[in-house]
């Protein structure tokens, strides 16, 4: 006996799939995802950055809306990359006292977001 079989796929990029995937009958639904607009990056860095300590000046608002185009992996990455130069930042900060005045809300800028 066939059991009923699912397939869910995600793709940037629809254009670079086998024409033969996307004829009719082979998935029943297709759907598309836009970019999001500045509150749904808001939600999606708030997910993302709920079990992180941030800086008290950290505005998540501004980061919403410095960033615009970016998608939920997108938004993703700019979490690890502030999240990296955070400590990157702490252990320079530690062997250079000069550099203890920067705040990780600084470093996140400071890495292109």
């Amino acid at each position: 006996m066939m059991k009923p079989v699912m397939v869910i796929g995600a793709t940037n990029r629809p254009d670079a799939l086998d024409s033969a995937l996307r004829r009719a009958g082979r998935f029943d639904r297709e759907i598309l995802m836009g970019v999001p607009d500045q509150a749904a990056r808001l939600s999606i860095l708030g997910v993302l950055t709920s079990r992180l300590r941030l800086a008290g000046d950290f505005n998540l608002e501004d980061l919403a809306r410095r960033t615009p185009g970016y998608v939920g992996m997108l938004c993703s990455c700019a979490c690890r990359v502030g999240v990296q130069c955070s400590h990157d930042l702490c252990w320079c900060a530690m062997l250079t006292p000069s550099l203890a005045m920067l705040t990780p809300s600084m470093c996140v800028c400071a890495c292109g977001v």
